[in-house]
Formats: C-alpha cells, sequence, structure tokens
C-alpha cells in the first residue's frame, strides 16, 4: 500500500546520516516506501533532459 504525504518534503543532504526506520515511522511508512517517495522526488527535481546528456562523440570517418 502507498499513502501518499503531499504536505510533507524530504530532504536529503549528502553525507547527512539518516535514520530510515526512524524517519519511516515519523512518516507512517514502510522503509522501502521512504526510500522510493525519496528517489521519486530526487528524480522529479532532477530531470535528465537532452541539453545536459553528453552523447557519445561522433567519429570521423574519413579520419585517418
Amino acid at each position: 500500500m502507498t499513502r501518499k504525504v503531499a504536505s510533507k518534503t524530504f530532504t536529503f543532504r549528502p553525507f547527512q546520516d539518516v535514520d530510515i526506520l526512524e524517519v519511516s515511522k515519523a512518516y507512517g511508512m514502510s522503509g522501502a516506501e521512504l526510500v522510493n517517495r525519496a528517489l521519486d522526488e530526487y528524480l522529479m527535481r532532477h530531470k535528465p533532459t537532452h541539453a545536459n546528456i553528453a552523447p557519445f562523440p561522433r567519429r570521423d570517418r574519413n579520419a585517418a
């Protein structure tokens, strides 16, 4: 069962020690739901676009 918690936002800072079980109890979710929600929110904020994904450089076929 997935719960939507619209009023609460998840903020994780790099190198921050977070006790997943303690935080998940505070939000009333399981640990897996909390991690999935945090990943979803991260990916929504950092959507990869074609502008910031560097394609493989094309080799010049005529070059030796």
